[in-house]
């Protein structure tokens, strides 16, 4: 009897541990279960919020070109060396390095059909479609560009508007298809290469009437890299970004040392372009 009295308590004992351990395992799961939304929430939240930043840096960004057609119109000639030149383009392997230099061959592009060089611009526009092919923007880019580059571009008019058109739809497509760390190195790319271009044609010229408007939209840059700043803040700890910040954190101090556009001036615009080319010369290597 006593036997069978011990065996009782021992079974009620070992369920009495199981259904704890069960309850722990449960108190446990659903624990989990909480942290993982509370994650979730937060990665979306933060998602959303870069987003937001993004939209609205380009909501205001300006089209790259606008800044070739005023270098044009100032009567500053054409230089071939302020072109990053096509023999880099098969150094670039990876998604970062296409996504920034396909920003910066498009704006090439863009420069190119400001001045009419129609040959050397259906090089550009072949390489940035390979590039855009690459990211996953191919289906954007044929749409404005054609499958027969030659054959649709008639004049200079025509031309330009492919290279505004298809740099737009491209980094469009790119960001719709919920890429925005990638959408946002093409932006970093065009902006830098537009001001590149900027600062190179007027680095060795006085600032005057012909010039006046190039320095204007120089000295205006300063708010849209703010705003890009603002958006590639919210990738800090990927080190493509990483690499980039210092740079355009200082350049963005040298850029608000100018408290008005009239106080930019020929040895400004020196300073500035210095600075746009080294970072340049990172994003290009």
């Amino acid at each position: 009897m006593k036997n069978s009295n011990l065996y009782a308590a021992y079974l009620l004992m070992s369920s009495m541990i199981l259904l704890g351990a069960c309850s722990g395992s449960k108190q446990e799961e659903a624990s989990m279960q909480d942290t993982t939304q509370v994650a979730d929430t937060s990665s979306n939240q933060k998602r959303e919020f870069t987003e937001f930043e993004f939209d609205k840096m380009m909501a205001n960004f300006p089209k790259p070109m606008e800044i070739e057609t005023e270098i044009l119109k100032s009567g500053i000639k054409f230089e071939k060396v302020a072109l990053n030149d096509l023999a880099n383009a098969s150094n670039y392997q990876t998604d970062a390095k296409k996504a920034i230099n396909f920003g910066i061959y498009s704006v090439d592009l863009g420069y190119l059909a400001v001045f009419n060089k129609k040959q050397e611009a259906i090089r550009y526009l072949k390489t940035a479609r390979e590039f855009a092919i690459a990211l996953h923007a191919g289906e954007a880019f044929e749409r404005e560009a054609g499958a027969n580059i030659e054959a649709n571009i008639s004049n200079k008019d025509t031309l330009v508007k492919i290279a505004d058109d298809v740099y737009y739809d491209s980094y469009s497509h790119i960001k719709s298809s919920n890429n925005l760390e990638i959408a946002t190195l093409v932006v970093i790319g065009s902006w830098v290469e537009s001001q590149f271009h900027a600062l190179n044609s007027i680095r060795e010229v006085p600032r005057d009437k012909k010039t006046d408007a190039v320095f204007n939209k120089i000295y205006e840059n300063q708010l849209h890299l703010s705003n890009l700043l603002n958006v590639v803040n919210q990738f800090k700890g990927k080190a493509e970004f990483d690499a980039l910040i210092p740079d355009m954190e200082n350049l963005l101090t040298l850029y608000k040392s100018f408290k008005e556009t009239s106080a930019l001036q020929q040895d400004g615009a020196k300073k500035l372009y210095d600075s746009v080319a080294a970072l340049r010369s990172k994003l290009i290597s």
